[in-house]
């Protein structure tokens, strides 16, 4: 039987930097870009193809929402499904 060893890499799901922490995005230093990347609270659809992310900050408290990062394929909601009511 043959084992692997865990990836110990971290697993980015729709992440986005902090606009507080992290003015520069991905052109600020490799250090700043780790400590304020973002995992979001708060995925859904927005229309057929479009999905909205909504994060809070762990360093800071800092909240955004951003719908112009992902499409809803990408953040794995199923898009053939209609859209429900709210």
């Amino acid at each position: 039987m043959t084992t692997t060893a865990p990836d110990t890499r971290r697993w980015q799901f729709l992440d986005d930097y902090c606009p507080q922490c992290n003015p520069l995005g991905h052109n600020a230093d490799s250090r700043v870009r780790l400590a304020s990347l973002t995992e979001p609270t708060e995925v859904r659809r927005s229309g057929s193809t479009g999905a909205v992310c909504r994060y809070v900050c762990t360093l800071c408290g800092h909240t955004w929402t951003r719908s112009d990062l992902w499409t809803a394929q990408s953040a794995g909601l199923d898009t053939k499904q209609p859209k429900e009511a709210a």
